[in-house]
Formats: C-alpha cells, structure tokens, sequence
C-alpha cells in the first residue's frame, strides 16, 4: 500500500519541410522525445540557461514502511525558445534512512509533448532510463534507478520535462518506491499548448501537398 502526502515547389523535398514544422512549431527540442512503451536514456545535455524561473516548491515526504525519506524539489519554468512550459523534478534523499529510492514516477503529461533529459552534475545519480505509460504523448513519466538508486544522503541530477504547455498547476503527482512507497504533490503541465505560428501552419499544409503530389506520381 503506498501512502499518499499531500505534457512550394516540387523541387522541395519533404524532409526539408519537416525540419522547417519542427523549427517553427516551438515544440521542444532538447532531451529525448519520449515515445510511449519504450525506455530510453537521455544524453544529460540540457542545461536551465535561458529558461525564466516561475515557480517553485520543497514537499518533504517519508515512505509508508519508513525504509526512506527526502525532499523533492518542483519547479516551472517558462522556455522562450519555445513558448512552452518547463518542469524540474530534483530529490534529496535523506539521511537516517535505511532504503535507497529506485523507482520515480510523475504525472500527469497527458495530451502534452514531453522531451525528457537531465542536467549532468546537478546531483550525484541519475536515472538508468524512463518511460511513458499511455499511448500518446504522455501520461506517467517513470524514471527507473535500479543500478545505484536514489540513496540515502544522495541528491538526484535535476530532472528536465520540457513542454508545449502554456500553463502549470500544483495537482500533479509525484510517487517513490523502494517496497515501500509514497506519493506527493507535485507540479504538472495545464493548459492549452503552445499554437503554431502562421509559417507553421503554412508548412504544414505545404508537407501535406507535397504528400499528395508524391502519392499522385506513383505508377498503378
């Protein structure tokens, strides 16, 4: 049982077009997209430079067998690269613990993009890889530290969500489990996303004409 404390011309070819629909959509580019059912591992390439702070909390929290407890650290920030909402996931294991943390797990990320990495020497260990659990993008975002875990006194590398949300609330949630476990508030994407500009929409309908000529140019 887990106590609970309270994201054109034919000569144009149309790889050329997506690459201009992902430069103008201001959907996020950093990290690793997270593709639903797959695990991945991510670079550890993002840094926070550049993002404007908006929001930030300390929820304290214990497992419902005692085996641990720390702190998480929530965070948004606002891209404006993107236009989109940024979200920080940071824990600090406390010490008089006897358990590590192996398993995170953060919600809810439904109907949002999420291009998930970490900032390298925020902490002391990161995750071995992560994943979504819903078809689409996403839903729970599970972070797997298996190999060393999230021990305690250790801090984890700070984690990046970037989004094309516009907005945040504080309904989201954050669980921890190591046999025992425990779940807490935490900071989640809200809000319509980001909408593409004009250009964007422009090549997007330019990458469909493209489709349906190429289509129309097949031999029967």
């Amino acid at each position: 049982m887990v106590a609970r404390i309270k994201n054109i011309s034919a000569g144009i070819s149309l790889s050329a077009v997506l690459l201009g629909i992902l430069a103008f959509t201001g959907s996020p580019a950093a990290g690793a997209i997270l593709v639903p059912g797959t695990p991945v591992s991510t670079p550890g390439t993002v840094t926070l430079a550049g993002l404007d702070p908006v929001y930030s909390e300390l929820v304290p929290f214990v497992s419902d067998n005692g085996g641990f407890g720390g702190t998480l650290i929530s965070s948004v920030y606002s891209d404006p690269s993107t236009g989109g909402m940024d979200f920080t996931y940071q824990i600090e294991a406390a010490t008089g613990y006897t358990d590590s943390i192996h398993s995170v797990s953060v919600d809810f990320y439904f109907g949002y993009s999420t291009n998930l990495d970490y900032v390298s020497g925020s902490g002391v260990v990161t995750y071995d890889s992560a994943v979504l659990s819903l078809a689409g993008p996403g839903d729970y975002i599970t972070l797997d530290y298996s190999t060393a875990g999230i021990a305690p006194g250790d801090t984890s590398d700070t984690i990046v969500v970037k989004t094309n949300a516009t907005q945040y609330d504080q309904e989201g949630d954050t669980a921890f489990i190591d046999g025992g476990g425990v779940t807490v508030n935490s900071l989640e994407p809200a809000g319509p996303v980001v909408v593409p500009e004009p250009m964007s929409l422009g090549l997007l309908a330019a990458g469909g004409v493209i489709c349906a000529a190429r289509r129309s140019r097949r031999p029967i």
